[in-house]
């Protein structure tokens, strides 16, 4: 089987998980209004700065120190945490020509990867089996 049919599987795997899981979300019962309080929350603005600022910097030191492994190293490790600023933190790489774009693809993928095991880990300390069938799965 070749890479081509690979792709292919692959692509009507995920179309398929996708109409599946929004027929699901259709027939639900729509929930009551939530209230969402503050729209914006200057602390929680000043974290994300903070995380994305902290990540750069291990990102770039780690990079400097081990290479192009250490980009990954540091992306993976954000990723448990916030796979944004991962994402923020190579790309700047990538602007500033430290990392080539196509290099950029294993770090962010990390991240995302560390970043989902944080949430499917959540999902289960949450204890709620509804929530952790919705979230594992995708």
């Amino acid at each position: 089987m070749g890479v081509g049919t690979t792709s292919a599987y692959a692509g009507v795997s995920a179309a398929a998980y996708g109409v599946l899981f929004t027929i699901i979300a259709l027939r639900q019962k729509a929930p009551d209004a939530v209230n969402l309080g503050q729209p914006f929350s200057i602390k929680t603005a000043l974290l994300f700065a903070a995380t994305v600022s902290g990540v750069m910097l291990l990102a770039a030191a780690l990079q400097q120190w081990l290479g192009k492994e250490g980009v990954i190293a540091a992306a993976a490790i954000a990723g448990f945490a916030d796979t944004d600023s991962a994402a923020v933190a190579v790309a700047s790489l990538v602007a500033t020509e430290k990392l080539s774009a196509n290099e950029a693809v294993l770090p962010i993928l990390a991240s995302m990867t560390t970043n989902t095991i944080t949430k499917v880990v959540l999902a289960v300390l949450s204890g709620n089996w509804r929530f952790i069938s919705t979230i594992i799965p995708g």
